[in-house]
């Protein structure tokens, strides 16, 4: 997520419930970080586990603008997901709806 909504423990805690509503443990399976928008997303280390899924929330992260929202794509060997920002989806029902049922499927193929 970006850096400024890092810093929202209501942000944070919205993905933390929805990660435990599909049973994601929040240890092993999950973590939430904060990304600057302007720096490119590090690969680094992540090809050391290629079931990993990616959830991007804020397609102004780079390279994701091209990316479309809120569908599942593989890139790298990995699942990625980039949505709307969580300022986005807690705002807007309709994106909230979006949002959840792009999700749900990208959390459960």
């Amino acid at each position: 997520m970006l850096s400024e909504e890092f810093q929202n423990d209501i942000y944070k805690g919205n993905i933390q419930k929805s990660c435990e509503i599909f049973n994601l443990n929040l240890d092993t399976e999950f973590k939430i970080i904060g990304i600057n928008a302007f720096e490119a997303f590090n690969w680094q280390g992540l090809s050391d586990n290629p079931k990993l899924k990616l959830a991007f929330f804020g397609n102004e992260i780079k390279p994701f603008p091209t990316l479309p929202l809120n569908i599942p794509i593989t890139f790298n060997q990995h699942s990625l997901f980039v949505t709307y920002t969580m300022a986005e989806i807690v705002k807007n029902d309709i994106k909230k709806g979006e949002f959840w049922n792009a999700f749900k499927e990208f959390i459960l193929e």
